[in-house]
């Protein structure tokens, strides 16, 4: 038997490492499809023994709910069907078996966050300064490590149209209809973004909301209170490392809107009882990388702080999460998911753990908060994204019962939702990316058809 040559041990050792992977890789998948989800083996002797990859074992009951029986479209109010040809829908949903478990394998390869550092530290002195984000997006870099994408021009206005059918199907029902546009990381005119990159995030919903306003389409824009604030104080609305609003700015939010039902609509809220001053704040220091930063990794940030808020004044509240399995009735408490927070995992996936996903336990296709402590005996339909987790959080407190309905994952009909619970109030509350990003989702074909 020949030696091998120098090159030939090289190859040998690349094709090791690359089988080693796979294994480990396979194992993970493994581990996670069989002990976890169908056996529920969540505990840290099974993280001991696979320590390589990163998925977090935990185990979400899902209760499988056809929203589409219990809510469905009328006859004349069918949203649009594409005919596809018969054996379409065969390789759709083929092709999506074959991203997910894609993704379920990338996400359990060994040291794949630490090689993804390493190659955020080479961008970093090479002077890289863009990084690429989800779709065609970017990543560019602002002052005090305050990070930001930015937006291309495109016509979102059509989505308008959505807003004003149900605008007019709430009046014709004699219930009142809000759309509350919710602010962007970039604030609009005064930013330093500006004087660097070509962002179009607001000029997009700046159209948007005109055309809104033109349908008739009872709208309110939280960038107005906002436009006084420096750039500095804007930016600290936000987290660094996430797209989100803080926590903070939500419960603000939310008093604005607490202050605006009370005055267009006869409520009563109590809207003083959501000054910051009338809770507790509960550090979480460096705990929290938001999707931002697990872009960027380690090696080009920090985490975020998080903070959860609790009421110094009572609360009896129940919550009630249908797919979730989940129906609680107690003190604020009940509204977070601890296992959001703690433990630590920065490069968690947000569907496994995202710690501002502790309020309201993340985004579900409905869920329920009845308040028992409530002053005003009103009833809330909220249709939100993901900035509305906190305000549907804080506006159950003060309300009789807040729905929270999330188009992104309810495939009912949002009329027939109405039309059997009978709210006394409609608003729908998007972040200024939701508008800016008009996705097609499985549910429906946009965020803006809610019929």
């Amino acid at each position: 038997m020949r030696n091998m040559s120098f090159r030939e041990k090289v190859s040998l050792v690349q094709v090791l490492f690359l089988v080693a992977v796979m294994v480990i890789g396979c194992a993970n998948v493994v581990a996670m499809k069989v002990c976890v989800n169908k056996l529920h083996m969540d505990n840290a002797i099974l993280r001991h023994m696979l320590p390589l990859g990163d998925f977090r074992l935990v185990h979400v009951p899902k209760v499988d709910i056809d929203w589409k029986e219990k809510f469905p479209f009328d006859a004349a109010n069918q949203p649009p069907v594409v005919k596809k040809k018969w054996y379409s829908g065969l390789n759709e949903k083929w092709k999506e078996k074959i991203q997910k478990q894609g993704t379920t394998f990338t996400e359990s390869l060994p040291y794949k966050n630490q090689v993804k550092e390493e190659g955020r530290r080479i961008e970093q002195l090479v002077g890289w300064t863009i990084v690429p984000a989800k779709g065609s997006s970017y990543l560019v870099p602002g002052e005090s490590d305050y990070w930001s994408n930015v937006t291309a021009e495109k016509d979102v206005s059509s989505g308008a149209n959505g807003l004003k059918r149900l605008n007019e199907y709430c009046n014709q029902q004699g219930i009142s209809f809000l759309y509350v546009q919710a602010p962007g990381r970039i604030q609009k005119d005064k930013d330093p973004f500006l004087l660097k990159y070509r962002d179009y995030s607001n000029e997009n919903v700046d159209r948007f909301l005109e055309k809104a306003d033109e349908l008739g389409v009872n709208y309110v824009d939280l960038r107005t209170p906002l436009a006084s604030l420096t750039p500095t104080e804007y930016h600290s609305l936000f987290f660094r490392t996430d797209h989100h609003w803080k926590p903070e700015t939500a419960l603000m939010a939310t008093r604005y809107l607490a202050r605006l039902l009370n005055e267009r609509n006869g409520f009563s809220i109590d809207a003083d009882a959501l000054s910051i001053e009338n809770f507790e704040q509960v550090l979480y220091p460096h705990q929290f990388l938001g999707s931002i930063g697990k872009n960027l990794t380690l090696a080009r940030t920090m985490p975020d702080d998080l903070t959860l808020l609790y009421p110094k004044f009572n609360v009896d509240v129940e919550y009630e999460i249908p797919t979730k399995a989940y129906d609680e009735r107690g003190d604020f408490s009940v509204l977070y998911d601890m296992t959001q927070v703690e433990p630590v995992d920065y490069y968690a996936p947000g569907v496994v753990q995202e710690p501002y996903g502790a309020y309201g336990h993340a985004d579900f296709p409905l869920a329920k908060i009845r308040s028992f402590t409530a002053k005003d005996q009103h009833k809330i339909l909220l249709i939100k994204d993901s900035y509305g987790r906190p305000v549907s959080t804080f506006l159950g407190l003060m309300v009789a019962q807040v729905d929270i309905i999330d188009p992104r994952a309810f495939p009912g009909s949002v009329e027939n939702y109405i039309a059997q619970t009978k709210p006394d109030a409609v608003i729908v509350l998007y972040s200024a990316g939701l508008v800016n990003a008009f996705e097609h989702y499985s549910t429906r074909e946009t965020v803006f058809d809610l019929r």
